[in-house]
């Protein structure tokens, strides 16, 4: 990501508009009331911490990404002691099992070498859950629109390369952590980049990835109607 930005402020120029109303809705889905000590990683220029902080949910926040320049962007945006930010490595995080009441993370798995040592990792410290797949008839498929399979949206490199897939595999999964009664509390739009899906909805010299646009703007919607009903 840091190749791509010359600086963190360019990032939250480009990016941050956005990021900051995915985090508003990805934290209304986590739900994080009782949560104490969260983990956010790779978190950028700290979207989920600002929409933690706007929120005003009593929790402490360490966020970890391996861009130095995000880390001190962070640092100097938010000076609540309860936040905190490091240099690390979502591959190998430096802290022991158990270290964390719940772990986010927005925007980051299909940026990730090896997403699922990431999720390892992920679940490491936040040992309790496991991470499970969701698939039809899960709600979650129908609460807005009916999607009879999760879609597979290919990056826009991917796609200019001639596939579909992502890092991870070859098969889209939307994988979550469920809390104590069987709701999602995280999700993962896994080996599929939704991100890039909506970032390039408007992208009419590419016409043949709009089919791909719609699915991830139904998926989208879907999980965000659901995480505001269930």
């Amino acid at each position: 990501m840091a190749t791509m930005f010359p600086s963190a402020e360019a990032y939250e120029r480009f990016m941050g508009r956005w990021s900051i109303h995915l985090a508003r809705r990805y934290l209304d889905f986590v739900r994080l009331g009782e949560s104490s000590r969260v983990l956010d990683v790779g978190c950028g220029t700290g979207a989920m911490a600002d929409a933690i902080a706007s929120a005003k949910i009593p929790v402490s926040i360490v966020g970890i990404d391996p861009v130095d320049a995000f880390v001190d962007y962070c640092r100097a945006r938010f000076t609540d002691p309860g936040y905190s930010f490091d240099g690390g490595n979502a591959l190998e995080l430096a802290y022991p099992n158990g270290s964390f009441d719940a772990a986010v993370s927005l925007l980051v798995l299909h940026l990730v070498p090896d997403p699922r040592k990431a999720a390892g990792e992920m679940r490491r410290v936040f040992p309790d859950r496991q991470i499970v797949d969701l698939e039809p008839p899960h709600p979650i498929y129908t609460s807005f629109y009916n999607i009879t399979a999760y879609p597979q949206t290919p990056g826009l490199g991917s796609f200019f390369a001639g596939r579909t897939w992502e890092k991870g595999g070859f098969v889209a999964r939307l994988r979550a952590i469920l809390d104590d009664r069987g709701r999602p509390m995280v999700l993962a739009n896994w080996n599929t980049d939704m991100g890039d899906g909506v970032e390039w909805s408007n992208a009419e010299e590419y016409p043949g990835y709009l089919k791909y646009t719609a699915d991830a703007y139904r998926m989208f919607i879907n999980e965000i109607i659901y995480s505001l009903t269930h």
